[in-house]
């Protein structure tokens, strides 16, 4: 996320940002140690101007796969949502299900580029994701309170 970009979003007022930490063909060793440092306080900036934060990982997909970084950027995704105290939509978990476990082609569920979704898949990610935030939003929380003091 551009720092342009999480200027705008404060002065919108935004209550909720659903943003990727990169762009999945911009994978590198360089690309992903400036990622880690910038997007973290990118990401701080938002919930400081209260906006509830999600980050979504990236896609099950050829391209991305191809990668040979793809494995640091997934454990990127989990330093950065730690440090940052965010939540982590597992894009690439539920794109993995479809074509590992219930052996849907890629043609399915990706566009001809075997990068980017199609439709299908977009109403599916879409579907879950509001599942996913309509049950975090109605969840009940736990606290602790102090014994009172005798």
């Amino acid at each position: 996320m551009a720092f342009g970009t999480i200027i705008r979003r404060e002065r919108e007022g935004r209550d909720m940002t659903l943003t990727e930490l990169a762009r999945q063909i911009d994978v590198s060793i360089a690309y992903l140690s400036r990622i880690e440092r910038e997007r973290g306080e990118g990401l701080s900036r938002l919930k400081a101007a209260g906006a509830d934060v999600v980050l979504i990982d990236p896609q099950f997909a050829p391209k991305v796969l191809a990668k040979a970084d793809i494995g640091r950027l997934m454990e990127l995704y989990s330093i950065v949502a730690k440090q940052a105290n965010v939540g982590v939509f597992h894009r690439f978990a539920v794109m993995r299900h479809w074509r590992e476990v219930a052996n849907i082609p890629f043609k399915a569920f990706l566009s001809e580029d075997e990068l980017h979704m199609n439709d299908w898949s977009y109403a599916c990610v879409a579907k879950l994701l509001a599942g996913a935030v309509a049950e975090a939003a109605t969840r009940a929380t736990l606290t602790a309170e102090a014994a009172p003091r005798r």
